[in-house]
């Protein structure tokens, strides 16, 4: 799941927490409100954020 963050429209709390696609909206843990989630930007940056390489297979096979 990815993390996402969220700010409380009463005290101004901001919080990461990891939720749903569909959870647009969490209780604030420190007065009890409601936070809207701040959408800015990829969810799912932080999973992917160590670039990935592949080594070319046929080039290894055919080491003596």
């Amino acid at each position: 799941m990815p993390i996402y963050e969220y700010q409380c429209i009463d005290c101004s709390e901001r919080e990461q927490r990891v939720a749903g696609l569909e959870d647009e909206t969490a209780l604030c843990a420190s007065c009890g409100g409601l936070m809207l989630r701040q959408d800015d930007g990829d969810p799912f940056t932080p999973y992917f954020s160590v670039p990935i390489s592949f080594k070319d297979r046929e080039n290894d096979s055919e080491k003596p």
